[in-house]
């Protein structure tokens, strides 16, 4: 994967599903992001931010 992390700015949700290979940071600023079965949130080089007033939602996913 050619992405290197990302920044969740707006008010609704994302949702992550499948093998997500990614190195970057993930930062969730306002709304939620919900992993999903089988879901990955990237590999454990970068870091998983999330900020007050916003949601992580895990659903028989995987962290790193």
């Amino acid at each position: 994967s050619n992405l290197t992390g990302f920044t969740k700015n707006c008010s609704g949700a994302l949702q992550l599903s499948g093998n997500n290979t990614f190195d970057g940071n993930i930062t969730v600023n306002t709304g939620s992001l919900i992993v999903l079965s089988g879901g990955t949130l990237g590999s454990t080089v970068g870091s998983t931010t999330i900020k007050g007033g916003a949601n992580l939602t895990l659903s028989d996913a995987t962290i790193g």
